[in-house]
């Protein structure tokens, strides 16, 4: 998995991302705010307070988005406006890239 190098909020629900190897974009995060535990990031200022850890995006009560699922965003959203032909990755991961995921990492609901 690549790492994420940097993040930074840029308006309601946005994220502006870095990579480790150089790629860069900004995803759309309201597509999984009426998920589960996701609705608590509909609070703009608990939104506000994402962080990157390396692996992730994170927040302080703990949610967290992994890099892999980061990256398939931007991808998804950059070829639909509408997010559409949006699709979540699917959980849990198989092969080796399972070995780059924790106990704590939680799919989507």
């Amino acid at each position: 998995m690549i790492k994420l190098t940097s993040v930074k909020v840029v308006d309601s629900y946005r994220l502006a991302v870095q990579f480790e190897d150089g790629t860069q974009g900004v995803c759309d995060i309201s597509p999984y705010l009426e998920k589960g535990d996701f609705q608590e990031l509909k609070d703009e200022s608990l939104f506000r307070e994402a962080f990157c850890t390396g692996w992730s995006v994170e927040w302080p009560n703990e949610l967290d988005l992994s890099a892999d699922t980061i990256r398939h965003l931007i991808t998804a959203q950059s070829k639909s406006n509408n997010y559409s032909d949006f699709t979540e990755p699917s959980y849990p991961m198989t092969g080796e890239n399972r070995a780059d995921y924790s106990e704590s990492d939680r799919p989507l609901r």
